[in-house]
């Protein structure tokens, strides 16, 4: 779905009370509509959609507040009437989208709700779609454009709502979606998906957020999803790399195998860093300034500055600050993996996790479940070891609340029980 914008009338030699008027480009046509709103020349911002506030009208503007509200509220319609109509089979026009706007603008009669209910039923699933291609344009409240795997993972639950669907014969709609619902959809997750708690709570979670965007639409009239929705969560048993094992690996002869060399060193820069996968594995050397690397992280547009360790210091001038190209998530944890395995990083680690309704115990070796993730695992971890402040921790790994950041941390009930002995100095 393409962004409506909007533009000042061409007017020449007119500076002043200028109409502004929408244009929207879909399916090879364009749609051109006034706002019924003007304003003076001076106080329109060009190209105001590359910004991030990506307001049109000047603050400065006399009633800009008012005017830049009012905007927002024709886009919302027209992303709605889209939405509306290819959920439910009406062809686009520019008549169309014109006859639609005149039914939003410039009638006081029915709210909005009542408007889309008369345009036609539109079922929940139908709505998800639409959710998700509009996801791949769609910016956060930092101006950003949602993260690229973000349509991947809502794609993942639609299917499975399909699925659930088809064994309950009956299409899922918006006025269906009470506490009986979760509790029908629950049973089939666990029971017929064999999804772990972590997975259909997960679930549970993207749901709520596409209802949020219906409800916030009009689309969906019925609140109970609210309270009867509940994303559940449990502990997950993850593990992460002691200093000692870190160091084994770095010092791990792997000069003759590259693919699983460079692998190493990337991960080893995420064990020093606490960089997420996306951002140790695309560090440049302008980020890199003294003893500093000064970056600014992909996922949350949240800038850090760390100290460099000794070891990343000593990949660096290995590749000439010039680091080895990354490559996919997938194959990085099968190769990490590998090397966990010849570095021998092997004692037994036990992973215990509720799917189907059951407890599941898994004991293998530790190299089983080496993940590029467990690099910012073991950052956390070994700098908390380490008595370095949480809050001093967080800066770095960007955790908002400590409450969250101590859920990160992986210290074993052994090694926080040495801590506590050497901090009561017994």
């Amino acid at each position: 779905m393409a962004i409506p914008k909007f533009y000042l009338e061409n007017r020449e030699g007119k500076t002043e009370n200028i109409p502004i008027v929408l244009k929207y480009s879909f399916n090879g046509q364009r749609l051109e509509y006034f706002t019924q709103h003007k304003v003076d020349k001076k106080f329109y911002e060009k190209a105001y959609w590359k910004t991030q506030n990506g307001r049109a009208i000047k603050k400065k503007a006399p009633d800009s507040e008012f005017l830049n509200d009012s905007l927002n509220i024709i886009k919302e319609h027209v992303q709605n009437i889209e939405i509306i109509a290819k959920a439910t089979g009406v062809p686009l026009t520019t008549d169309y989208f014109r006859k639609e706007l005149n039914k939003r603008l410039k009638t006081k009669k029915k709210t909005e709700a009542e408007i889309n209910a008369d345009s036609c039923p539109l079922t929940f699933i139908k709505f998800f779609e639409d959710f998700i291609e509009r996801s791949k344009t769609r910016v956060n409240n930092k101006g950003q454009l949602l993260s690229r795997s973000t349509p991947i993972k809502y794609t993942t639950v639609k299917n499975m709502l399909e699925e659930f669907e088809k064994e309950r014969k009956k299409q899922i709609e918006f006025k269906d979606i009470d506490k009986r619902f979760y509790d029908e959809l629950v049973t089939y997750m666990i029971t017929k998906k064999k999804y772990s708690i972590n997975t259909y709570g997960r679930a549970i979670k993207f749901i709520k957020t596409v209802l949020n965007a219906a409800s916030e639409l009009g689309l969906n009239t019925r609140m109970d999803y609210k309270t009867a929705l509940k994303g559940v969560t449990e502990p997950s048993d993850s593990t992460y790399l002691t200093e000692a094992e870190l160091v084994k690996m770095f010092e791990y002869d792997l000069s003759n195998n590259f693919r699983l060399e460079r692998v190493r060193d990337l991960f080893l820069i995420g064990c020093w860093t606490g960089l997420r996968f996306s951002d140790f594995t695309t560090i440049q050397p302008g980020d890199i300034n003294g003893d500093r690397i000064r970056v600014r992280t992909k996922k949350t547009n949240h800038k850090v500055i760390i100290p460099i360790h000794k070891t990343v210091r000593e990949i660096f001038e290995k590749y000439h600050y010039e680091l080895p190209s990354a490559i996919s998530n997938q194959k990085f944890n099968k190769y990490i993996s590998e090397v966990a395995e010849l570095a021998e990083i092997s004692e037994p680690f036990t992973k215990t996790i509720t799917r189907a309704g059951k407890i599941e115990t898994t004991t293998l070796p530790k190299y089983k479940f080496v993940t590029s993730h467990v690099a910012r695992r073991s950052f956390a971890t070994n700098a908390y070891k380490r008595k370095v402040e949480p809050l001093l921790i967080m800066a770095i790994t960007g955790h908002k609340t400590e409450t969250e950041f101590l859920k990160y941390l992986k210290v074993t009930e052994e090694e926080k029980a040495q801590m506590f002995q050497d901090a009561a100095k017994w």
